[in-house]
């Protein structure tokens, strides 16, 4: 093949083209760099994916703090629920600020319930029944409002946020006095606590 002989304007006007910046000379080694670089990962990568072991993550509802001390009335409410048929996973211990002892959070078919255990009964009706006034007399939705769930039965308060109809079965059967459902204003729970 016969290629003709180029004249020294046409050689003049090739030289920009075949000259490379050293700014294109970075970017064709990090391009450079990234295949090498992707060539190594990439069968690491398969590898892992294919040929390792398949690790289950623990389901937190299963993991029990076995440093939990309960107290006998949170002890009685579980042995309660064991008996009726429940199946109760203590989980650890909860502080919330509306209450001035620390709970233990319990977990029932997929939930939590929160128990919170007083040291008479005076103490446990005066903090659940400022919660319960808190949250009736406010401004919050109805909605929001039917899904709060507070109860006491003598030393013990017990707190729900949620409508899963298992568990609000066992708490009306176990937990006690309903504040929220039986107390709406502020004047029925203050008849309450006398």
């Amino acid at each position: 093949m016969y290629l003709p002989p180029f004249t020294n304007h046409e050689v003049r006007t090739l030289k920009p083209l075949l000259r490379t910046s050293k700014m294109d000379r970075v970017m064709i080694r990090i391009i450079t760099w990234a295949f090498v670089i992707d060539m190594i990962i990439m069968p690491l990568l398969f590898l892992k994916l294919f040929f390792s072991p398949i690790v289950t993550p623990i389901a937190i509802a299963n993991t029990v703090d076995q440093n939990t001390v309960l107290g006998p009335a949170t002890t009685l409410f579980v042995q309660q629920l064991k008996n009726d048929g429940y199946t109760p996973i203590v989980l650890g211990e909860i502080s919330r600020s509306s209450f001035s002892v620390s709970g233990r959070i319990i977990t029932l078919n997929n939930d939590n319930i929160q128990a919170f255990e007083y040291a008479d009964h005076d103490s446990a009706l005066h903090d659940a029944s400022i919660l319960a006034d808190k949250y009736t007399s406010s401004s919050r939705p109805i909605a929001w409002k039917k899904n709060m769930h507070l109860y006491v039965n003598d030393k013990l308060v017990t707190f729900y946020m949620g409508n899963n109809a298992y568990i609000l079965n066992s708490l009306d059967q176990n937990a006690g006095l309903s504040l929220l459902e039986t107390a709406t204003s502020s004047s029925a729970l203050t008849s309450i606590m006398r």
